[in-house]
């Protein structure tokens, strides 16, 4: 939910464009043509940078590309994207490879530095982020351990519920087998 409003259409998936994508990933890859990737799927691009700067323990400097707004460039989940650090001795080659497939592709920025910045917009240092995302990692730890107490809690729940209705039917089948009992000892 941005600026309260949450709407929009979930971004469409192009299996063929994935593949090619992937398969691009590979060779470059294999080649020697990239050093690190990562998708776009989960909080866009600016979230792709962070989690890389941040594991990798360096900055980044990018640039909003002109005729683009910002914030859809920073976190538009458009399927089939991903952010690709190339060395400068390979970026033609790995350039001239994905024109030769047809899969577009745009220098955004270089890995420098000890934050995340976006020019004209902002500069985040990676200790700031860092310490929001290890938060973030101990919150999520907490929720995982309480979403386990409560599936505990509620296997439990079941299996009194189950052992409950065993009595239950225990209780009635032996009121049933002593009326049955009752019925042929009246009747014999």
């Amino acid at each position: 939910v941005v600026h309260d409003h949450l709407g929009g259409m979930p971004p469409a998936v192009d299996l063929e464009r994935e593949k090619l994508l992937a398969e691009i990933l590979i060779s470059g890859s294999r080649d020697g043509m990239i050093d690190a990737a990562h998708d776009l799927s989960d909080g866009g691009l600016i979230q792709a940078v962070t989690e890389s700067c941040l594991r990798g323990g360096r900055g980044a400097r990018l640039v909003v590309p002109d005729g683009l707004d910002a914030f859809t460039f920073l976190f538009s989940e458009s399927a089939g994207r991903a952010i690709v650090a190339v060395p400068r001795s390979e970026e033609v080659r790995f350039t001239d490879m994905c024109g030769a497939r047809g899969l577009p592709v745009a220098r955004i920025g270089v890995i420098d530095g000890d934050a995340v910045e976006v020019q004209g917009e902002f500069a985040i240092p990676l200790t700031e982020l860092g310490a929001v995302h290890e938060e973030r990692a101990r919150v999520e730890q907490e929720k995982d351990e309480k979403a386990a107490a409560l599936l505990q809690a509620e296997r439990v729940f079941v299996e009194t519920e189950r052992q409950s209705l065993a009595l239950i039917d225990q209780k009635l089948t032996q009121k049933r087998i002593g009326r049955r009992a009752r019925r042929a000892a009246l009747a014999g």
